[in-house]
Order: structure tokens, then sequence, then C-alpha cells
């Protein structure tokens, strides 16, 4: 006899909740190597803490494709981990996945997971032009660093000139 249990209002067997586990443990995996791979090479670390059995790394990605990518790792010497995504609609952050972990991932807590949303597909064509999206976002980084040192120029200019006029009592 098979063993049916009820998920979303529909009566599965045992094969074919397994094979729902399978698949969105596969998401879960294929999310949040990319998350971390993507923190790891590209991302802002907020908090780099070492005091010996607790070590905390907090790092961030702002607007990356839509999502705001947060996360925050080796909390005790035993692991300790969250993957946080937020999708970014109309400028106002909405998290749509969250999952926590202690040492194997495969044993995660998955904390949420918004189900109505199309995100994990958006997510996915994240995944595929990550290449695209990181030129960007350094092409961006560059511009606005550019345009900081002119703007460091021109108050350097500035603080230049009034030195001079101040020794020539004109302020």
């Amino acid at each position: 006899m098979t063993k049916k249990r009820i998920i979303n209002n529909r009566l599965l067997d045992n094969d074919s909740l397994e094979r729902l586990i399978k698949k969105r443990l596969a998401l879960i995996k294929k999310i949040v190597n990319f998350v971390l791979q993507l923190l790891r090479d590209h991302g802002q670390t907020l908090k780099n803490e070492d005091n010996g059995d607790h070590i905390h790394v907090v790092r961030e990605i702002c607007n990356f494709g839509g999502f705001h990518f947060v996360s925050s790792n080796g909390e005790t010497s035993m692991g300790g981990n969250h993957v946080y995504i937020h999708s970014i609609v109309k400028g106002v952050p909405d998290t749509v996945f969250e999952v926590y972990w202690q040492a194997a991932l495969s044993e995660c807590i998955l904390e949420k997971f918004d189900e109505s949303g199309s995100w994990v597909k958006y997510i996915e064509d994240v995944m595929k032009r990550k290449n695209e999206l990181i030129q960007q976002m350094e092409e961006s980084m560059r511009l606005a660093q550019k345009q900081h040192k002119e703007v460091q120029a021109v108050a350097r200019e500035r603080q230049a000139l009034e030195e001079t006029a101040k020794r020539l009592k004109l302020m």
C-alpha cells in the first residue's frame, strides 16, 4: 500500500513527494551556490568579525538584476549560515527567499519561499545574464568613481583659490 500525503491541496504518493523534495532542494542549492559565489566575488563586505570561535561575515549586493542579495555566514565555529533574497519592485525590497543551514546545505531550513510570484523565473534569468549584469555594475562603479574624482578636483581647486584669497585678504 502506497502512503499518500496532501501538499498544496494535492494528494501525493511517496514517490511524487520525494521528487518534489529533490526538485526543491536542487533549486535551493542552485540559488544558494549562485548567491554565495556572486557575493564572494562582487559583493560588499558589511561585517567581518573573527572572535576566535565566533566568525561572522555579512555580504550584500544591492539591485543586481532587480534583486538584493545578502549572506550571513559562519556565525559560530559550527557554522550557521543565512542567504536572503529580496525582490526589488518599485524600489521596495520584498523578501522572496530565506534559507538557513548549519553545516550541510542539504539539511537546510527554508524559512521563506515566495510561492506566489514569478521571482524564480527572474532569478534564473539573472543567473544566465550574470556576466552582463556584472559588467553593467562595474561600469556604473567606474562612472561613479570618475564623477567622485571630478567633484574632488573641483573642491581642491576651490579650496586652493580660497586659501589664496584669504592670504591676499580678499576673504
